[in-house]
């Protein structure tokens, strides 16, 4: 584990020591949901995060910068994976000056995805997750890795769970409280995105047990 970093250790003895980075994880049985890290002017993360028997498996990652929401709804829409819902952060709700309607009033990132759904032909909603706060979420991050699992497709996001770190003060010689913001926290918010998603609560709210039986005999899983 490198110093300074919040989940490296942690994501290298839960994760890649017990062999829970895995080829072909996506499970078609499963309900699949896709979180967001919106970026502006810099990376934009997208995850497709499927939930069984406790687990939280990250299946498919998509990252790239300089393209508008659209891009990657596209790119969404012609994954051929059925898509229960698409979670955006709270920053989704604000409104973009430069893509106003007819009559100049701006829309929100969430409004342009649901209309571009529309045009795409695709039923998927949009949902706008809470604000959290970043020290809480970081720990629920820590604590949800002893139960993620991730396709060895998901580089990136590896990559990112190595690699995201604290801010370093060179003139202290002393390593700071805020994380640093470069190109491995953009999949880092990502997973904090997925902390703060539904996806959770309605798993936990659902038994291991129950959860298993409606997976087997095709009852469905959707909240």
């Amino acid at each position: 584990a490198k110093d300074g970093t919040y989940y490296s250790r942690d994501y290298m003895e839960n994760v890649v020591r017990k062999g829970r980075r895995i080829k072909g994880l996506y499970d078609p049985n499963l309900p699949t949901d896709v979180y967001f890290d919106l970026g502006v002017d810099d990376y934009m993360v997208v995850g497709y995060v499927q939930w069984y028997r406790g687990d939280w498996r990250v299946v498919r990652e998509y990252w790239n910068n300089g393209y508008g929401i659209k891009h990657y709804l596209e790119e969404i829409v012609n994954s051929g994976i059925p898509v229960r819902a698409i979670k955006l952060p709270h920053d989704g709700a604000k409104r973009e000056l430069s893509t106003g309607d007819a009559h100049g009033r701006a829309k929100s990132i969430a409004q342009i995805a649901r209309e571009y759904l529309k045009e795409l032909g695709a039923n998927i909603p949009v949902h706008i997750l809470e604000r959290g706060s970043l020290v809480e979420d970081i720990e629920a991050v820590r604590q949800m890795i002893p139960n993620l699992m991730i396709d060895t497709s998901c580089t990136y996001i590896h990559d990112c769970l190595l690699n995201y770190s604290k801010e370093f003060d060179d003139k202290l010689n002393v390593w700071k409280k805020t994380p640093l913001h470069d190109e491995y926290s953009h999949g880092a918010d990502l997973l904090r995105q997925v902390v703060i998603g539904s996806i959770a609560s309605d798993a936990y709210n659902r038994s291991k047990d129950d959860y298993s039986h409606r997976v087997q005999h095709g009852l469905g899983v959707a909240v």
